[in-house]
């Protein structure tokens, strides 16, 4: 990951990319598990995969649109988002569980209820998926690329 992601107060901003497109977005209760509950949060637009699962459409539109690039996973914690502190990276497997790191939100969410950034970004940083989490307000998947990368991303998962 770039060192210019983290600004000089420490704090974690996606810088360098030509364009960013949000693919999904809904308001979050104070939990995941509360928002399913009451019924607040939205499914994605995007279709269902062949595996039965929208968010493995999405990561097989990156994998297709990345030309499947190696990636790496990162989670960034915002405790009382007051800074930014990366957690931990790792190498990502597309053929394994591409969605288990999605449980990180609830298994190390942020202390002192700050945003938490769980990302994908390429080996050759010209582009990165970023899943947020921000308690009681929303969670959100943002693209950031090139604008014909994020054109490519949109197209392929609405097909406009």
């Amino acid at each position: 990951m770039r060192s210019t992601q983290f600004s000089d107060d420490r704090y974690f901003t996606p810088t360098g990319f030509e364009r960013s497109v949000t693919l999904y977005q809904t308001p979050l209760d104070l939990s995941f598990v509360q928002t399913a509950i009451d019924g607040t949060s939205r499914h994605a637009s995007f279709p269902v995969s062949k595996s039965g699962s929208r968010y493995q459409t999405l990561i097989d539109v990156i994998q297709v649109v990345t030309d499947d690039e190696q990636a790496y996973w990162f989670y960034v914690t915002d405790p009382d988002n007051a800074l930014s502190l990366l957690s931990w990276v790792r190498i990502c497997n597309y053929e394994y569980a591409v969605e288990y790191h999605l449980s990180s939100f609830e298994t190390s969410p942020t202390p002192e209820g700050g945003v938490a950034r769980l990302g994908l970004i390429g080996a050759g940083t010209q582009w990165m998926l970023l899943h947020e989490h921000n308690p009681c307000n929303d969670f959100k998947i943002e693209f950031h690329g090139s604008v014909a990368m994020c054109r490519a991303v949109t197209e392929l998962l609405h097909g406009e």
